[in-house]
């Protein structure tokens, strides 16, 4: 999902370190930058965890998952874009 709708092509431990530090900003107060560091590239993980057949037979997919995650990026990109706002208009 990280690939397919931002571009970020990051191996599995990588896209663990994004959820995590999407899990605990609202822990911190509007405004706040949060750098989360991904230190591996996706390339070689093409015939697993960016293949949806291997996931699933695995038992690693979750469709409930993606859409958490989803909603997580889109409230943080809904979040920069107010906090933007308010500093224009400020």
């Amino acid at each position: 999902m990280l690939a397919r709708e931002h571009g970020l092509m990051v191996g599995g431990t990588a896209g663990a370190a994004i959820y995590e530090g999407l899990r605990h900003l609202h822990e911190f107060q509007a405004g706040t930058t949060m750098v989360v560091i991904v230190c591996d590239a996706g390339e070689k993980y093409l015939d697993t965890i960016f293949d949806t057949d291997w996931l699933q037979k695995n038992h690693l997919y979750s469709e409930v998952m993606e859409r958490q995650v989803s909603r997580m990026l889109r409230a943080y990109g809904d979040s920069r874009a107010i906090a933007s706002s308010f500093e224009v208009a400020g």
